[in-house]
């Protein structure tokens, strides 16, 4: 290992160093020492090479004794599929408690390159890339989730190093991180390597271009490395056709087995069937199918089902449903044990600049998946935690409940008995009594699940959700339930105090206006950005009422928010600013409208306000044949003989012109089947389908007229780049003020977009009506 770099981190030793490595043109031997042990025998292929310990994700420790013949073959097989040669030059990062570190410096000897040893200190990837390029690195291997802070970190330098091969392992690549490492660092070859140490190292490779791309949650795990051979199996051990799941047999090249444990060798290394002299071939318990182009893909564990609620559920299809929500870089799902039973506990890494909500998360995840699929808790974290070898720790992901010891334990009766709702409600325990609701995971739709829960505790004084976002925790509502209190709702447009603010700070009022099927909490990082001094109330969605009913007309929701906002002004000096995200944007237009031209509004912000989708647009429906209205019409029906809803879907189709149900017809066929039929509570599937197809039936109705409302609207770049319908209010007013694109964001998350609250916390302080973009 030459070069000044490696000299300096030689730990001192009473034995003299060698040259590995001879300077081309020199015949010198390296010099022995007197102090020199005894050259060593050479090993035969059956002689173990070393043993290293390893559970990987089936148990306890065990010793897995590897054979100098199976490592030789993938040394060499490995240098040769790393395209390595004298010239290579491979920096060395990884931890020697892992298997894969040791096939990093054995893998460029072979080839008779160098190694760039990092020491023993640890490295940012800002100090990385710097080394990389000090010393011309051409190879270079590291975690999957450490190479992913490299790819970012290199992006926002806007400068690539010159590394020909990067390859990464211990844990699935997703897919986006897998195109930001093609896009920022823009090596020749990416290698993604899996494998159990039973196999020696990494077995199966993935070896593709830099601008290679996938479309499956997780990179795909390649296929075998030289002698090797890859099997997928059914519980029968035939093979499985390509394109379906079964269990990942690898044969050829493998360990010997268990240190003195037989009957578990036997166990996972079989007779290899399909070996022409023989052999063996591991089970490694890996869900893996073949793509198209003969590689593999994995599918998760085999032992990787857990039972909710008496449904088996496959942790790997959570995972990979959770990692294609918009917003969301990585995510790992774990089963927890609460009060009510077993739960899926979910934990999500954002992309950068970004925010998801949790509770959106979770709506998103119950479009596709079955309710007991969906996680009872979400857990945002800054990065995964993981072990030395750079795996991922699931031991160190924290609890859901894990926070209880930081709160006041619930004291009375009625606390007690809340506390059990709420943990019933939401999933896990929970023994705090001066917890948000929100804090602690709920969203809008569990907070109505929680509502009627309540209510069966206080019959009398009634609670409804905006009790729930004004009193928010155990403790408070237990005082409100003990005290026999009235509900606090007003009628369609109950509002809800996001800030104080303080007296005299000059800031005009925010009033918030929500989408559809969502509170006013969205708002609160924007809010707390906006610090301590500025004052903002929001209005409930009026979708979110127990009560399966229509959205009230557009015209009676604007006369209520523009009285509930007259009263608001009342008796203050200054001025307000309305934010309106998504529908709520309409809402906010339409209130501004009628509050007049002399009303204190400095503007309104349209954060992503959108009209109808050619899905249920007028116009935009197509003639259907009798064939394929026969077929819908005969869908709709056996849906509805099993929905508890029929009489509500029935009299919402009423309210359908014939285009209309027409679209509707088509809407629900291209819907997940079965269609969703557990009734009308409120965060059922089919409350949500119910309400999405109303607000679309009312929306083709309405007409916005012309106001001299003064308007500054957002519009996230998803939105523009896949030309969503977003509203063009230059046709409505003549105040359009500014029109701006919001980056790294979409309709969802624009809310919560760090761009926007920069944006509104600079636009906010400057002169009422300013015309500055």
């Amino acid at each position: 290992m030459p070069g000044s770099f490696t000299a300096s981190r030689r730990p001192r030793s009473p034995v003299a160093w060698s040259c590995l490595r001879r300077s081309p043109g020199s015949t010198a031997r390296p010099s022995r020492t007197a102090r020199s042990p005894p050259r060593p025998h050479r090993p035969n292929p059956g002689d173990p090479a070393y043993l290293i310990y390893t559970s990987g994700s089936t148990g306890a420790p065990k010793g897995v004794v590897v054979e100098h013949g199976p490592l030789a073959m993938h040394c060499r097989s490995t240098a040769e599929a790393y395209e390595m040669n004298v010239e290579s030059r491979e920096l060395h990062v990884l931890s020697f408690a892992f298997d894969g570190a040791h096939e990093r410096w054995m893998t460029p000897l072979v080839a008779g390159g160098c190694i760039v040893l990092r020491g023993p200190e640890l490295w940012t990837a800002a100090e990385t890339l710097a080394q990389i390029r000090r010393h011309r690195v051409t190879h270079a291997g590291f975690p999957t989730s450490f190479i992913g802070q490299l790819a970012e970190w290199a992006e926002r330098l806007g400068a690539a190093p010159t590394v020909q091969v990067y390859s990464f392992g211990g844990e699935g690549m997703p897919r986006e991180t897998f195109a930001r490492l093609g896009r920022a660092l823009k090596p020749r070859l990416l290698i993604n390597g899996y494998g159990p140490t039973e196999c020696v190292i990494s077995p199966l490779i993935w070896k593709v271009p830099s601008d290679a791309a996938f479309d499956e949650p997780y990179a795909p795990i390649g296929g075998p490395v030289g002698t090797r051979a890859a099997y997928v199996l059914g519980p029968d051990l035939v093979p499985v056709a390509d394109g379906e799941t079964g269990e990942l047999y690898i044969g050829g090249g493998l360990a010997r087995g268990y240190w003195q444990r037989p009957a578990l060798t036997a166990e996972r290394f079989l007779p290899d069937p399909f070996a022409a002299g023989g052999g063996r071939m591991y089970r490694t318990g890996d869900r893996v199918r073949r793509r198209p182009d003969g590689s593999l893909a994995f599918a998760g564990r085999a032992d990787d089902q857990v039972k909710i609620r008496g449904h088996r559920i496959e942790i790997g299809e959570v995972e990979a449903a959770l990692r294609s929500l918009p917003g969301v870089a990585e995510a790992v799902v774990l089963r927890r044990d609460g009060p009510a039973g077993a739960y899926l506990a979910g934990y999500v890494v954002p992309v950068r600049g970004r925010r998801p909500e949790a509770g959106r998360l979770r709506a998103g995840l119950a479009r596709t998946l079955p309710e007991p699929m969906v996680p009872a808790s979400l857990t945002l974290l800054d990065r995964m935690p993981v072990t030395t070898n750079g795996k991922l720790d699931r031991n160190a992901l924290p609890d859901p409940a894990a926070d209880d010891r930081r709160g006041r334990p619930p004291g009375t009766a009625t606390e007690r008995r809340l506390a059990g709702i709420w943990s019933e409600v939401l999933g896990f325990p929970v023994r705090v009594a001066d917890r948000r609701f929100f804090e602690l995971g709920g969203d809008s739709l569990s907070a109505l699940r929680l509502v009627a829960r309540l209510r069966l505790i206080a019959p009398r004084g009634g609670i409804g959700v905006a009790d729930l976002l004004r009193d928010p925790t155990i403790g408070e509502l237990a005082a409100r339930v003990e005290a026999g209190a009235a509900s606090a709702e007003e009628g369609v447009a109950p509002t809800v105090r996001l800030s104080a603010g303080r007296p005299g700070s000059g800031r005009p009022l925010l009033v918030l206006f929500p989408g559809l099927l969502v509170s006013t909490r969205e708002y609160e990082p924007l809010v707390a950005r906006l610090g301590p001094e500025q004052e903002a109330h929001g209005f409930l969605c009026a979708s979110l009422v127990e009560a399966v009913r229509p959205l009230p007309p557009v015209a009676d929701l604007a006369a209520a928010y523009a009285a509930q906002v007259r009263a608001l002004m009342r008796g203050r000096a200054g001025s307000c600013i309305f934010l309106g995200w998504s529908w709520g944007g309409v809402l906010a237009y339409e209130t501004a409208r009628r509050l007049g031209p002399g009303f204190p509004l400095d503007w309104v912000g349209m954060l992503d306000a959108c009209g109808l989708e050619p899905t249920f647009a007028p116009g935009a429906g197509r003639p259907i044949a009798a064939d394929e209205r026969a077929a819908h019409g005969a869908m709709l029906a056996a849906w509805l003989d099993r929905s508890p809803m029929a009489a509500q879907w029935e009299a919402l189709r009423a309210r359908m012109d014939p285009e209309a149900e027409v679209q509707f017809l088509r809407f629900l066929a291209a819907e997940p089947q079965p269609l969703p039929a557990d009734g009308p509570e409120v965060g059922s599937r089919e409350r949500m389908l119910w309400t999405l197809v109303d607000h679309a039936v009312q929306f083709r109705a309405l007409r916005l007229e012309e106001g001299a409302v003064p308007i500054r609207s957002f519009v996230a770049a998803d939105s523009r780049g896949r030309g969503l319908p977003v509203i063009d209010w230059a046709p409505l007013t003549s105040r359009l003020l500014s029109v701006e694109t919001v980056p790294e964001t979409d309709h969802l998350d624009i809310v919560l977009s760090p761009h926007l609250h920069a944006r509104i916390a600079a636009l906010s302080s400057a002169e009422p009506n300013s015309t500055a973009a």
